[in-house]
């Protein structure tokens, strides 16, 4: 049976939740992290601290809905602003 991804990169946090076909949540995560400020005004954030959240998130949520990962048939990604690397 296929199920469906929602991923969230927001400012302060990785956001992940896995849907049957009929819309129904099977599980949620979410996972903050720090933003770094190295001037006044400057926000920055490492890409692979956004990476590694997204797999932490990913693998919890599929390992607490107890399907298979390759069941996962589709993946929507969102992000705040620039949050696209």
């Amino acid at each position: 049976m296929p199920f469906f991804l929602g991923l969230d990169a927001g400012t302060t946090s990785m956001k992940a939740a896995l849907f049957d076909l009929s819309g129904r949540m099977l599980a949620v995560a979410r996972e903050e992290y720090a933003l770094d400020t190295p001037r006044p005004a400057w926000v920055e954030c490492d890409a692979e601290v956004y990476w590694s959240a997204c797999c932490r998130v990913v693998r919890r949520v599929v390992a607490e809905a107890g399907i298979p990962a390759a069941d996962v048939a589709t993946i929507a990604i969102s992000s705040q602003a620039e949050t696209l690397v």
